[in-house]
C-alpha cells in the first residue's frame, strides 16, 4: 500500500494523512489584498518510512527537519460508504492526534514547528471486489517529484484566450525558474502573474509557487499588435517587487532586463537578467480567435 502524509506548516500546525505516494511538508499563504487574490507556497518532499495503515511514519526533510510520529485515535471512528457494485470492508475515518517528534524549520526561519503532538485524522480504504460493465483505466502512482513540482496553469478569461502573454524562464544551478504574465480576453484591466521554481536540495525536491491572480491595471503594459519594436513592462504587486522590461526588435532578437523579483516563502528569487530566456505575444481577438495560448513561442535569451 502506497500512501502519503501532508504536514501543514501554517498557523494550525496540523498533520493529516492523504492517499498519495509521498510525504510533503508545505507552507502556504493565500490572502486577498484590495480584492486581489495572492497565493504563495513552498513544498518539500520526502519518502517516508513506517506504516500509514497502522498510523506510524517517519520522514526526513534534509535541512528543514524531520518527523517521527504515531497516530493516537480519540473517540469512535466513522465508517464511510462504497458503491452498490462493490463488496468488501467499508472505508474508515478516525480523528485524534499524531504524537512523537515534529521538528521543521523553513529557510530563513519563515516558519518553525517544534512539537510532540499535532491534531490529525487517519483515513483507511481497503481492497474491494467490484462488479463493473467496463474495465476501469488504471494510472501509475504519482512520483515524489510529480507531487512537489509546481506548474504554470492556464488563465481563465470569460470569452477566450490571452490577448497578451509574457513568459520567461531560466536555470540557475540546479534550480529551474519560470514566470508567466497574461491578460485574458474578457478579463478586467490587469494581468494574471504566476512564478514557480523547482530544485533538489540533496535528495529532497523543493517546489515554490507565487501567484497574483488579479493583479491591477498597469501590471502588464505592452505595445499594440503589429507595432515594432514590440515592448512590454511587467510590474506586479507583492509578493513580486521591481519590474522587468521586454524589448523585441525582431522575432530573433529581443531582451528581458530589469529588477523584477519574487518573495517565495524562504527564498527571494530574481526574475530578470541575462540568464533568462523570454518570449512575448500580443494579438487582436479579431485576428486570432484563441489568443496567444496556441501561438508558437519565439524563445530568445536576453542580451547582456
Amino acid at each position: 500500500m502506497r500512501c502519503s502524509t501532508w504536514v501543514n506548516a501554517t498557523a494550525t500546525k496540523s498533520a493529516s494523512p492523504s492517499r498519495n505516494p509521498t510525504t510533503r511538508s508545505s507552507s502556504s499563504g493565500p490572502s486577498t489584498r484590495k480584492g486581489r487574490s495572492i497565493y504563495t507556497s513552498t513544498a518539500y518532499g520526502a519518502h517516508f518510512r513506517g506504516s500509514l495503515p497502522f498510523g506510524r511514519l517517519r520522514a526526513h526533510f534534509g535541512r528543514v527537519g524531520s518527523i517521527s510520529v504515531r497516530f493516537r485515535p480519540e473517540g469512535k471512528g466513522r465508517s464511510g460508504q462504497e458503491g452498490d457494485s462493490c463488496a468488501g470492508r467499508r472505508p474508515r475515518e478516525e480523528s485524534g492526534s499524531f504524537v512523537g517528534h515534529i521538528s521543521l524549520r523553513g529557510e530563513g526561519d519563515y516558519f518553525q514547528i517544534a512539537s510532540s503532538k499535532a491534531e490529525g485524522s487517519l483515513n483507511r480504504r481497503f481492497r474491494l471486489r467490484c462488479f463493473v460493465n467496463h474495465h476501469r483505466s488504471s494510472y501509475p502512482p504519482e512520483s515524489l517529484r510529480e507531487a512537489v513540482e509546481p506548474s504554470l496553469g492556464f488563465g481563465a478569461g470569460s470569452n477566450g484566450g490571452s490577448l497578451a502573454m509574457l513568459e520567461v524562464g531560466a536555470r540557475q544551478g540546479h534550480r529551474g525558474i519560470a514566470l508567466r504574465a497574461a491578460h485574458m480576453q474578457g478579463a478586467p484591466p490587469g494581468a494574471e502573474v504566476h512564478a514557480i521554481t523547482f530544485e533538489y536540495q540533496g535528495k529532497m525536491p523543493v517546489g515554490r509557487s507565487a501567484e497574483a491572480a488579479q493583479a491591477p491595471a498597469g501590471t502588464l503594459l505592452s505595445t499594440l499588435p503589429g507595432e515594432r519594436p514590440a515592448t512590454a513592462t511587467l510590474a506586479p504587486p507583492a509578493p513580486f517587487s521591481g519590474e522587468g522590461r521586454y524589448v523585441g526588435t525582431s522575432p530573433t532578437s529581443h531582451s528581458w532586463t530589469g529588477t523584477l523579483a519574487v518573495q517565495f516563502p524562504g527564498l527571494l528569487q530574481p526574475l530578470a537578467g541575462p540568464e533568462f530566456a523570454s518570449t512575448f505575444c500580443v494579438v487582436s481577438p479579431l485576428v486570432e480567435r484563441y489568443g496567444c495560448d496556441f501561438q508558437p513561442p519565439d524563445w530568445q535569451w536576453a542580451e547582456g
